[in-house]
């Protein structure tokens, strides 16, 4: 159940533009459809390499070489709105901003992250702020209780994303 696209031409977002920093076009493809990797975000360089077709993805600055770079990440949203993904939970926490992201282990997949802004869920309702909470685990074995995403996303930099619900997730914290 897992789509995700990038998209350099979505009007009125950051990541919109004509071409890339090489002078390709830029376009949607996917990168994941279903679960399943579809495409490699590829700039001229990488697509040569790999005997593959360039994605429009060049990036470069005034003292750099150009290197592959996502224009517009869209991670597809669900069907269920906020509400009703949290209606049926007798007791969680709503997470809205994290911590500390970059501090994860990419190999592993494991990561210990401060809640920012957290909400307890007590009964399917929100019931007051969290403070002082850290969750924790393996990123990879987190997807295993994946429940859904919400039908609601929101621009964070160059990602688009929509709240994710998990069935299990170690919380530290009061």
């Amino acid at each position: 159940s897992v789509n995700i696209y990038d998209d350099g031409t979505l009007d009125g977002t950051a990541a919109a533009e004509p071409f890339d920093d090489e002078g390709l076009a830029v376009r949607r493809f996917p990168i994941i459809e279903k679960g399943v990797l579809k495409n490699f975000v590829l700039d001229l360089h990488t697509a040569a390499v790999l005997k593959m077709k360039p994605t429009g993805s060049g990036a470069r600055s005034y003292s750099s070489q150009p290197r592959p770079s996502i224009h517009g990440v869209i991670l597809e949203p669900g069907k269920d709105s906020v509400d009703d993904m949290i209606k049926d939970i007798k007791e969680g926490i709503f997470i809205d901003q994290l911590i500390g992201s970059h501090t994860g282990n990419p190999f592993t997949g494991d990561f210990q992250l401060n809640v920012d802004l957290g909400f307890k869920i007590e009964n399917g309702e929100k019931t007051g702020r969290v403070k002082n909470v850290m969750i924790a685990g393996n990123f990879y074995e987190l997807f295993d209780s994946l429940s859904g995403f919400s039908k609601e996303n929101k621009w964070e930099g160059s990602y688009c994303l929509p709240y994710a619900g998990f069935e299990r997730l170690s919380v530290a914290g009061e």
